[in-house]
C-alpha cells in the first residue's frame, strides 16, 4: 500500500522532493512505502543569496564571501550525485570559487577598454560587456550553489535513514556500482542493483532472496564500451532508469513481504514458485537457442538492441545454467512446503546435462584457437621487440633536439612561447615542435618508411596479445561453468549422465 501522508502522488518527485522508503512501523507486520519529504534548513540563506545575485551593484565575490560565512558553506563539497540516471559522465564536483585576483583582471581590462573606447557607441557597448560578464559569474556562482542543495539533502537523509529502525529501505541517486542491501526479515532479503551515471552501461534491477535463495528469473548482458568488458547481471525485476521508478520496486516489495506475512500458506506457489517457473522456463528456452539470442537490453536504451551470437551465447548460456545449481540445495529446502519442487529441480538438471557437452567442445575449440594465436605471436615477438628498440632511439633523438631547442629558448625574448600539448611532449611551444619536426627529419630521413612498418607490426602485436587474453578469460569462465556442473552431478552420483 502507498502512504503519501495525505499528499497528491503527483506533487512527489522522488529523489528531489522525497524520498522514497519501505516503513514498517513499531507493533506492526506489514510494510507499507511511505515517502520523506526533503526540506532545505537554509532556505532563508539561499533566497538572500539570490537576492544578492540579482542585485546589479554586487560581484561574484562578495557571493562566495556570503555563503563561505553561512551555513550555505556545506553546499561547496562534492556530492556522490546522479542527475541523469541514464547518461554518461555524471558528477557533482567541489563548487570552484573564482579568485579575486582573477576576477579583478578581467575588471581591470574591461574598464582600460571602456577608458580607450573612441566614442559614446563603444563606450556604452563595453559597458554592456562589462555588466555581463558581473551578471554571468554571479548567475553562474548562484547556480552552482542552488543545483548542490538536492544532493546535500539526500546525503543528509541517506544517514538518517540508515538509523531509522522503521525504515528498511530507501531510494537513492548514487553514481556508478551500488547494491545496497536490504534485510527484510530472517527469511527475505532485497537487493537494489544501479549503475546510474553511466550511459548505456547504466541499469537498475531489484533483486529478492527468500531463503537463502536468489530469485532471478532473468539475466542480462551489460557492456561497459570504454572498458570493452562484459558482465552477466541476474536479476528479479527491471526497472526503467528513471527516478520514480523506485515507486514501483519499493511497492513490488512491499507486495511481496505482506503476502509472505499475510498469507505464508500460499506465499511460497504464488510467489516464489512462480518466479522459479518462470526462471526455467527461461534457461530451457535459452538452451534451445543456437542461432542468437536477444537481449532486451534495450528496456534502458532502446538504441542499443542487443543480440548474442557463437562465443558470446555460449558464454551466457554457461553463466545462466550452470549458475542455477548454486542454489539447487536450497530449493530442495522447499520440498516440505511444496513436494513438486523436484519438477524444477529436475528440469535445471536437464539443462545443464545438455549445456555440458557444449562448454567442452568449445573450450577444446578455444584452446586450439589459443595455441595457434600462441605460436603467432612467439613468431612475432623478436621482430617486435627489434622494432621497439629502434623505435626508442629514434624516440631518445627526438628528445634531445628538443632539449637543445629548448636551450635556445632561454637564450631568446623574441620567440613565441605559447604552450600546445602534444601527446608524446606534454605542454611544448609550438615552434620547439615544429622545428624538432623538421631537424629530426633532415637527421633520420628514414624514419617515415620505418614508422610504417613499425606500426604495421605493433599493431599486429598488440592485437594478438588483446586476442589471447580475451580468449583466455572466457576459456576459464567456460571451464569453471564445466566444472560447476561436472561437480554437482559427480557430488550426486549421477556422472555417468553427462555426455563426454
Amino acid at each position: 500500500m502507498f502512504n503519501t501522508n495525505n499528499m497528491n502522488l503527483k506533487d512527489i518527485q522522488v529523489n528531489k522532493t522525497h524520498v522514497c522508503v519501505l516503513r514498517r512501523e513499531k507493533n506492526q507486520q506489514e510494510l507499507r512505502v511511505d515517502f520523506v519529504e526533503l526540506l532545505f534548513p537554509y532556505s532563508k540563506q539561499l533566497n538572500e543569496l539570490k537576492r544578492m545575485s540579482e542585485n546589479r551593484n554586487r560581484n561574484v565575490l562578495e557571493l562566495i564571501d556570503f555563503v563561505e560565512n553561512s551555513k550555505l558553506n556545506v553546499l561547496m563539497q562534492s556530492f556522490n550525485f546522479c542527475e541523469y540516471l541514464s547518461e554518461p559522465w555524471q558528477s557533482c564536483p567541489n563548487i570552484t570559487k573564482v579568485k579575486s585576483e582573477d576576477y579583478m583582471k578581467f575588471i581591470d581590462e574591461y574598464n582600460q577598454k571602456i577608458k580607450e573606447a573612441k566614442d559614446d557607441k563603444e563606450i556604452a557597448e563595453q559597458f554592456r560587456k562589462k555588466q555581463d560578464f558581473i551578471k554571468s559569474q554571479k548567475n553562474k556562482f548562484y547556480e552552482d550553489i542552488s543545483k548542490h542543495v538536492i544532493p546535500y539533502l539526500l546525503e543528509c537523509i541517506y544517514k538518517k535513514l540508515e538509523d531509522d529502525k522503521s525504515v528498511l529501505a530507501f531510494s537513492h541517486r548514487r553514481i556508478g556500482w551500488s547494491k545496497p542491501e536490504f534485510y527484510l526479515n530472517d527469511d527475505l532479503t532485497v537487493i537494489y542493483k544501479t549503475n546510474f551515471g553511466y550511459g548505456a552501461s547504466s541499469y537498475f534491477y531489484t533483486h529478492i532472496r527468500y531463503k537463502g535463495i536468489d530469485i532471478l528469473p532473468y539475466s542480462d548482458w551489460i557492456r561497459y564500451y570504454i572498458a570493452n568488458k562484459n558482465e552477466i547481471i541476474r536479476y528479479t525485476r527491471k526497472h526503467l532508469l528513471k527516478n520514480e521508478e523506485w515507486i514501483k520496486t519499493m511497492h513490488f516489495t512491499a507486495e511481496l513481504y505482506n503476502s509472505m506475512i499475510l498469507e505464508p500458506n500460499t506465499f511460497i506457489e504464488n510467489w516464489i514458485i512462480n518466479e522459479v517457473d518462470e526462471m526455467v522456463k527461461g534457461l530451457e528456452d535459452l538452451l534451445n537457442r543456437n542461432d542468437s539470442y536477444e537481449i532486451i537490453h534495450s528496456y534502458f536504451h532502446q538504441e542499443n538492441d542487443l543480440v548474442l551470437v557463437g562465443r558470446d551465447l555460449i558464454h551466457f548460456k554457461g553463466e545462466r545454467i550452470a549458475g542455477a545449481l548454486n542454489f539447487m540445495d536450497k530449493l530442495k529446502e522447499l520440498k516440505s512446503i511444496y513436494s513438486n519442487i523436484e519438477f524444477y529441480i529436475e528440469r535445471i538438471m536437464q539443462c545443464n546435462l545438455m549445456i555440458f557437452p557444449q562448454l567442452k567442445n568449445e573450450i577444446n575449440l578455444i584452446g586450439n584457437e589459443l595455441g595457434s594465436l600462441e605460436r603467432e605471436l612467439f613468431q612475432i615477438t623478436p621482430q617486435w621487440k627489434n622494432l621497439k628498440q629502434e623505435k626508442e632511439k629514434y624516440d631518445t633523438i627526438k628528445q634531445e633536439i628538443i632539449e637543445e631547442l629548448k636551450n635556445l629558448l632561454l637564450d631568446s625574448a623574441d620567440c613565441n612561447n605559447k604552450m600546445y600539448y602534444f601527446p608524446e611532449y606534454k605542454a611544448l611551444p609550438e615552434w620547439i615542435f615544429e622545428e624538432m619536426k623538421v631537424r629530426f627529419n633532415n637527421c633520420c630521413p628514414e624514419y617515415e618508411e620505418f614508422l610504417k612498418k613499425y606500426n604495421y607490426v605493433n599493431e599486429k602485436y598488440d592485437n594478438l596479445k588483446n586476442e589471447i587474453q580475451k580468449l583466455e578469460t572466457l576459456e576459464t569462465d567456460l571451464k569453471n561453468y564445466r566444472d560447476t556442473i561436472y561437480k554437482y552431478f559427480t557430488d550426486i552420483h549421477r556422472s555417468n549422465e553427462l555426455i563426454a
